[in-house]
């Protein structure tokens, strides 16, 4: 749920609405709800779209979803998922 929040703040902090964002985004503005709503995950291609309509890194996009999969599996320690992060983060940042 943590993309979810993300990606909702983020596109109201930028003034954006939904249909905006969606059109920035080329998918459906139902889509971008579903997104905000968490009942729909993005994909791959979706994920980078959604970077560049909110004009932000796709690794920056790629967390929030990294965040929702360390709650999905039940790692709550900070430490760990500090550190694994250190291990993840620099993989998401790469161009693919």
């Amino acid at each position: 749920m943590l993309f979810a929040e993300n990606l909702r703040a983020m596109r109201e902090k930028l003034g954006l609405s939904a249909e905006e964002l969606a059109r920035r985004v080329h998918v459906s503005r139902s889509y971008i709800t579903l997104l905000e709503s968490g009942k729909r995950s993005p994909t791959k291609a979706t994920v980078s779209k959604i970077a560049k309509g909110l004009k932000l890194k796709a690794w920056v996009v790629k967390d929030w979803l990294l965040e929702d999969y360390f709650k999905k599996i039940g790692i709550k320690d900070k430490k760990v998922i500090y550190k694994l992060r250190l291990i993840i983060i620099p993989f998401l940042k790469t161009k693919k």
